[in-house]
């Protein structure tokens, strides 16, 4: 498809998405936010509160008939070297989901019980991140950040190296007061984080959002869309959301691409539809078109 297609493309998706803001069923009120990146386009982010990458052209929306959704998704490139706002590691994100109307939709314990649905591709050249020079190593791309002046990890983070696997850092990040700085994550393995190179791989997040106990998350996968969910990790009874001693739990934001530690060589990733809801089966179909 050609750039002029394309934007005939694009400009049917974003009518069809504006007029949908008026005549949505009301059983759709159900979707709290959904982008299949056709809104995307220019130097300004619809859906999303902003960009950090160093150049636009390392996150394209482009058509992809083989994805779950065979529509529009976002090519995510990360090279050597992209570094953002002099924060560490490199990174090519969007940052802040919001409404039609631009205002930010945030995560807080009034939250509840939310799904979220999304799809991942990596190139089939695909290489995992390397150690910095700290020994630490990481590829994020889709994390739950806690409020800025924490200076934490992601309270909720999809993560992929070697392989997909979930890092969590939620609750009281000082330990009642007993650290000085933030205590980084928890990581966890998934019983199937196969990487299936080359492959849309799909992901159902079930999450109860609580900065305590209260909380709980289960992530469920599927490479066919045709195929019935697996559930990959389970986890009840553990914080969500994260705070500082003595603070109230502030409002929590989302990003989505690829953030990763330094690196020589570029990384490549396509995503499909992002979408969130309270009803599970509506953000299944809405992100990846089955249940």
């Amino acid at each position: 498809m050609n750039l002029k297609q394309l934007r005939v493309v694009v400009s049917k998706q974003i009518s069809f998405a504006i007029l949908a803001v008026f005549v949505v069923p009301a059983a759709h009120a159900q979707l709290i936010f959904t982008t299949d990146w056709s809104m995307e386009t220019g130097n300004v982010p619809i859906r999303w509160q902003a960009f950090h990458a160093v150049n636009r052209d390392r996150l394209l929306p482009m058509v992809d008939r083989s994805s779950p959704k065979a529509g529009i998704v976002l090519r995510v490139e990360v090279r050597a070297g992209d570094k953002v706002g002099g924060w560490s590691g490199e990174r090519s994100e969007v940052s802040g989901m919001r409404n039609m109307n631009g205002m930010p939709i945030a995560v807080s314990p009034t939250s509840g019980h939310e799904y979220y649905g999304l799809s991942v591709k990596l190139d089939r050249n695909w290489q995992a991140p390397e150690r910095n020079e700290h020994g630490s190593v990481w590829g994020t791309f889709f994390q739950l950040h806690g409020p800025n002046e924490l200076g934490a990890s992601p309270s909720v983070a999809l993560m992929v190296d070697k392989d997909f696997h979930l890092d969590l850092c939620g609750g009281d990040v000082l330990d009642g007061g007993k650290r000085a700085k933030p205590r980084g994550p928890v990581s966890y393995a998934f019983s199937n984080g196969s990487l299936s190179l080359g492959q849309w791989t799909q992901f159902l997040l079930d999450v109860v959002w609580a900065a305590d106990d209260t909380g709980s998350i289960t992530v469920l996968r599927r490479s066919d869309r045709k195929a019935n969910w697996e559930k990959i990790f389970e986890k009840e009874g553990t914080a969500t959301l994260q705070y500082r001693t003595g603070e109230a739990v502030g409002d929590h934001y989302w990003k989505a691409g690829l953030y990763r530690s330094e690196s020589k060589h570029t990384n490549l990733l396509w995503l499909g539809p992002i979408v969130r809801g309270t009803n599970r089966n509506l953000v299944a179909t809405a992100a990846v078109g089955k249940r």
